[in-house]
């Protein structure tokens, strides 16, 4: 079968004998059988093992492929919602402030226009109007004021 070295043959080794029904080889000649089917060009056994396992390796490299790039979509729209809520939320903020100040300087002109006997009144009120500006900042930061304006007008 396996006659002198360098000489290479296909045919498996054949068994030394049986035990039990069995087939029983030398070590040697598995050896020498899978250096054979390793080296040679047409190996079926590895042959077929290295195919498949480049389809699956292709598989498996397009699986991942395909899931960074959702995960990649799906990073980019969260940080574009982040950057509206992010401006949204300033805008609101310096809409509220800059009303608090109009509010503030519109009282204070009634104040100079009316007479000193208001003028506690008009402080009250005045207080009054900030602390619900600034409870209305606090609000809209929370994103509670969107909510509460949109279940008012609805």
């Amino acid at each position: 079968m396996f006659e002198g070295v360098g000489m290479v043959s296909t045919a498996a080794p054949r068994p030394a004998r049986f035990e039990r029904g069995a087939p029983v080889f030398y070590a040697d000649d598995i050896d020498r059988a899978a250096a054979t089917e390793i080296n040679s060009e047409g190996g079926a056994f590895f042959t077929r093992g290295a195919k498949k396992m480049s389809t699956d390796f292709d598989n498996a490299t397009q699986m991942i492929e395909g899931a960074q790039e959702r995960m990649s979509a799906a990073i980019t729209a969260l940080r574009k919602q982040e950057e509206a809520i992010s401006e949204g939320s300033k805008r609101v903020s310096q809409n509220v402030r800059k009303a608090a100040n109009d509010m503030a300087e519109g009282l204070n002109r009634i104040s100079k226009l009316g007479d000193f006997n208001n003028l506690e009144r008009y402080v009250t009120l005045l207080e009054r109007a900030a602390g619900a500006m600034t409870v209305l900042a606090d609000l809209e930061k929370d994103g509670k004021l969107a909510k509460i304006t949109a279940a008012v007008k609805g």
